[in-house]
């Protein structure tokens, strides 16, 4: 691991609205596993103490309000909040209950809660995660914990009101292995207040809040690099800027799971109390530094080129059934499909249509210049539908794709899903009448019959096919993809 290849953001920053921010305070934003549902807690609870909430969306995965968790939420006096989601049905959350003299008890510490069929709360839902390096973590001064999943590591800030220096703990694995806590070096603890740790999928990047001097506001977003695999060697923290900070205190920074968005807690004025905002990530710009691709080997290749790449008109058909929310294939799609719109050229186009249990185009021929559109429409993304449609799915990409067909680009339609399906004879026909369009045929995840009929598809198309199932290999497939067939359209 080496120099700064941490994504760059592009503000302003975008308040959430009314849905989610209210005279209260929102803190401690954590995306479900999938990207769908954000929770945050909301200080509205006793004595303004943060209860746990969660945002509504509604068809399209776009947020319309907000509920409070109720069997997250017993009636006791004590901060509630969410530390990280495990999977669908499990979150990681502070405190522990327990019915003591017919009375309902608080204890410190970390739990697991299964979310239960019903609303209600009940003691028997939250199981105590319980070692002796968490029971004594939790008898200290701790604040804003984070759990990193993938790694098995718990982060946190621990002092007073004068200093808070941010901390590492690595649990025991077994007699040869005991617990580490490891406080972070001067590269990333400032002798100020550090505060709310969170760590990207990887582990490489730790963003926080500081109060140190030198920054646009109160309290600044910063990030630092982990240099190798101690966790006890990292860069000099590097403030996030003016399109992330504010004059105000900003803290709480998360990257949403497919990489789109920074959220974070504000105080900048919004609609009275802390707000939760977000920005927009975009790549360096391509003119001037390549896209680092997981292996974080620079391939400049991929930057398309006048005169050597084709204009772009591409039209994605995006499989929207319920099966697209299983193992994070949705989570991939939308990943894969950033990777690509992030390295478009203006004059390139893109259309999207969904197929699930209806058909839907989110967008017609989008000039690639206006990113921050398409990026919108990808972030919607939202896994609903029924039984995979794909033939009124086809007729409708085929008429995206043929209202803008340039003559000499590279126009292309990707279908993409994880789903079995077949076609009738009028689909057939109608791929063979627009032979002139290249059909990419995109496989998410690994299963052998919707590999079968994405073959089918391909062979009867003369098109192409993509295995897409992994998030650290896969996500450049549709940027290789079509940076090959601009290229080529050039040659011919």
């Amino acid at each position: 691991m080496s120099g700064f290849s941490q994504p760059v953001f592009k503000g302003p920053a975008e308040n959430l609205g009314p849905q989610v921010n209210d005279r209260f305070n929102q803190v401690q934003p954590i995306f479900s596993t999938d990207g769908e549902t954000l929770y945050f807690s909301n200080g509205s609870g006793q004595n303004q103490l943060p209860e746990i909430w969660k945002t509504i969306t509604d068809s399209l995965g776009r947020i319309t309000g907000k509920e409070k968790i109720k069997a997250l939420n017993p009636n006791i006096a004590q901060p509630k909040y969410v530390l990280q989601s495990l999977n669908s049905r499990q979150l990681l959350v502070n405190g522990n209950y327990a019915v003591y003299n017919n009375r309902l008890t608080y204890y410190r510490g970390i739990s697991l809660f299964t979310q239960p069929v019903s609303t209600e709360f009940s003691p028997e839902l939250f199981q105590k995660k319980s070692s002796k390096a968490l029971d004594s973590l939790f008898r200290k001064n701790n604040f804003y914990p984070f759990y990193h999943p993938f790694l098995n590591v718990y982060c946190w800030s621990q002092g007073d009101e004068n200093q808070q220096d941010i901390f590492l703990l690595i649990p025991e694995t077994g007699d040869n292995n005991p617990a580490r806590v490891i406080k972070l070096p001067a590269a990333v603890n400032s002798g100020f207040n550090d505060i709310t740790p969170w760590m990207d999928d990887e582990g490489r990047y730790l963003y926080f809040a500081s109060n140190r001097p030198g920054g646009f506001g109160e309290t600044d977003i910063y990030v630092s690099e982990r240099l190798d695999g101690s966790y006890e060697n990292w860069s000099a923290a590097k403030n996030l800027g003016p399109a992330v900070n504010g004059p105000k205190a900003d803290f709480n920074f998360i990257i949403d799971p497919v990489g789109a968005y920074g959220y974070f807690a504000s105080e900048r004025p919004g609609f009275g109390g802390t707000d939760l905002y977000r920005v927009a990530i975009l790549q360096p710009d391509s003119s001037t530094s390549p896209l680092l691709l997981p292996s974080d080997k620079p391939d400049t290749t991929i930057i398309f080129k006048p005169g050597i790449h084709a204009p772009n008109n591409i039209t994605f058909l995006l499989d929207i059934s319920h099966s697209m929310a299983q193992s994070r294939k949705m989570v991939l799609l939308k990943k894969s499909l950033y990777s690509l719109v992030r390295q478009l050229r203006a004059t390139d186009k893109v259309s999207i249509v969904v197929f699930g249990t209806g058909i839907e185009t989110l967008l017609s021929g989008q000039p690639a210049k206006n990113k921050a559109e398409i990026m919108d429409a990808v972030q919607s993304l939202h896994a609903n539908g029924g039984a995979t449609n794909i033939g009124a799915g086809l007729q409708r990409a085929y008429e995206q794709s043929r209202q803008f067909f340039s003559v000499g680009a590279n126009n292309q339609l990707f279908v993409i899903t994880d789903g079995v399906f077949s076609l009738k004879t009028a689909d057939e026909q109608r791929i063979k009448n627009n032979a002139d369009i290249l059909l990419t045929a995109v496989q998410v995840g690994n299963d052998a019959q919707t590999n079968r009929a994405l073959q089918t598809l391909t062979t009867l198309s003369g098109g192409q096919f993509l295995l897409i199932k992994n998030e650290s290999n896969d996500i450049n497939q549709l940027l290789q993809n079509v940076r090959n067939n601009a290229a080529a359209k050039t040659k011919q």
